[in-house]
C-alpha cells in the first residue's frame, strides 16, 4: 500500500506494506520496490517503478540461546532443500525468547515434548500479536528422562526434543538418551540443582550450557548439545519433508 501526501512545499512519505503469506507453497513472498520520483511543478510527484516479488521461507525458534539457533541452521543445510521451491530461495530464522511452560529442569518424557510444543504454540500467539506468520514454527527443550525415581535402581538419560509445527500440524522428534552418572545426575533431581551448575563444576568451565554442554563434556566433544537437538529437528521435520511416508 502507498501513502502520497502532495501538498504544495511538502515532502513526499512513502508508506509501503511488506506481505508476508504463510503456507501453501508459492504464497511466501516479501514485495519490494524499485522507485523513481519526478517533482511535477509545486503540487505534487509522479511516481514511476517496479514491484518485485522475492520468495523467503521463514523458520521462527522459540529459544534465544546460540546452540539451538545453530542447530535448527545447521539442520536446515541436511533437510531444507526438500521442502524449497527454489534452492535459491532466501530463508530467515527469527529467534524469540518465549516461556516452555514446564519446570525448569523436566525430569520426565511428558515434560520435555509439553515443553517442546510450548515453545512452538507460544511462538505462533508472539507472531499473530505481531500481525504476522511463519512457515515453521520450532520448539526445542532439554532435560532429564527419569527411569525408577525412587531406589538405587534410578538411571537419568539427557534428552533432546523438538517440536516443529507449520501452524496446522506439528510433529515431535529427539536426539537419543544419554545416560547421566549419579554424581551429576543426584543434585539436578533431589535438590533442585541447575544441570548448567553442576557441569561447571565437574568440568572445571563457565557457561558449558551454552557451548558444548553436557553432551559434549560426557562424550568428550564426540557429540554436542548442538548435534543432539540436530538430530531431533531431523526427526521432527521428517513429515514435512517426506509428506507421503506420513499419510
Amino acid at each position: 500500500d502507498f501513502v502520497l501526501r502532495t501538498p504544495r512545499n511538502s515532502s513526499l512519505t512513502l508508506g509501503v506494506e511488506k506481505r508476508v503469506a504463510h503456507a501453501p507453497p508459492g504464497e511466501r513472498s516479501v514485495w519490494s520496490f524499485d522507485l523513481d520520483l519526478f517533482r511535477i511543478g509545486d503540487f505534487g510527484f509522479l511516481v514511476r517503478g517496479l514491484a518485485v516479488e522475492s520468495i523467503c521461507m521463514k523458520i521462527v525458534i522459540g529459544s534465544t540461546r546460540e546452540p539451538k539457533v545453530k542447530a535448527v541452521k545447521e539442520a536446515w543445510k541436511v533437510f531444507g532443500p526438500k521442502l524449497l521451491d527454489d534452492l535459491d530461495e532466501k530463508t530467515t530464522f527469527p529467534s524469540y525468547d518465549v516461556s516452555n511452560g514446564v519446570p525448569k529442569m523436566p525430569l520426565k518424557v511428558a515434560e520435555l515434548m509439553d515443553g517442546a510444543r510450548n515453545r512452538a504454540e507460544n511462538l505462533m500467539l508472539q507472531l499473530k500479536r505481531e500481525k504476522s506468520e511463519a512457515d515453521y514454527y520450532v520448539g526445542l527443550e532439554t532435560g532429564f528422562n527419569v527411569i525408577g525415581h525412587e531406589g538405587p535402581h534410578r538411571r537419568a538419560f539427557l534428552e533432546s526434543w523438538a517440536y516443529v509445527s507449520d501452524g496446522y500440524k506439528g510433529y515431535f522428534g529427539h536426539g537419543g538418551g544419554l545416560y547421566v552418572p549419579s554424581i551429576i545426575a543426584d543434585p539436578v533431581i533431589d535438590r533442585g540443582i541447575e544441570l548448567g551448575i553442576v557441569m561447571d563444576r565437574i568440568a572445571d568451565q563457565a557457561d558449558v550450557g551454552n557451548g558444548k554442554g553436557s553432551w559434549g563434556i560426557l562424550t568428550q566433544g564426540i557429540m554436542t548439545r548442538q548435534n543432539a537437538f540436530v538430530i531431533a529437528l531431523i526427526a521432527a521435520f521428517a513429515p514435512f519433508y517426506h509428506p507421503e511416508a506420513y499419510r
